[in-house]
């Protein structure tokens, strides 16, 4: 399936809840593995930096060039203050390209016009490596709050 890219971003807003059109549908074999695997990781980032802090699954409306559009990152890890450090997470079972350009070219422009003083990082968390990946790594989540971090980067947690 092809995503849709987002080519001239006019407006962007966080909304209570996943649309009433977008529908439910029920994942078996490694996509449900997959999401499993995700609802482990918020719960485990949770655990770490509080409920209140991490969103699981936050939904936006957008408008750009080609009409509204709505997008669901897997994770928010808030800032403890309004111009500090919101993470972006996008988990995968096995790292893939495909989360990096979601997260790049998707994601960060809409959280960043939602919350415009945050500062913006988004790390593709994977409990697996897939062969020849070459992106930028960190051990922990903590790694994100350093002045010269990433943008972008890979965390593999294997211990969810």
């Amino acid at each position: 399936m092809k995503r849709r890219t987002i080519k001239g971003l006019q407006e962007a807003q966080h909304i209570t809840g996943k649309p009433r059109f977008i529908p439910t549908v029920n994942h078996r074999g490694s996509r449900r593995a997959g999401l499993v695997y995700e609802r482990k990781v918020a719960e485990r980032l949770a655990d770490l930096y509080g409920a209140e802090r991490v969103f699981h699954n936050p939904w936006f409306r957008y408008r750009d060039n080609k009409g509204n559009g709505w997008c669901c990152p897997d994770i928010l890890l808030m800032p403890e203050r309004e111009d500090g450090v919101l993470v972006i997470g996008e988990c995968k079972l096995t790292t893939t390209t495909a989360a990096y350009k979601k997260l790049k070219n998707f994601y960060i422009p809409v959280v960043q016009m939602v919350w415009p003083k945050a500062t913006i990082r988004s790390v593709q968390i994977a409990r697996n490596l897939s062969r020849n990946w070459e992106a930028l790594s960190v051990d922990s989540i903590e790694e994100m709050y350093d002045d010269e971090a990433a943008d972008i980067v890979t965390w593999i947690l294997r211990d969810v």
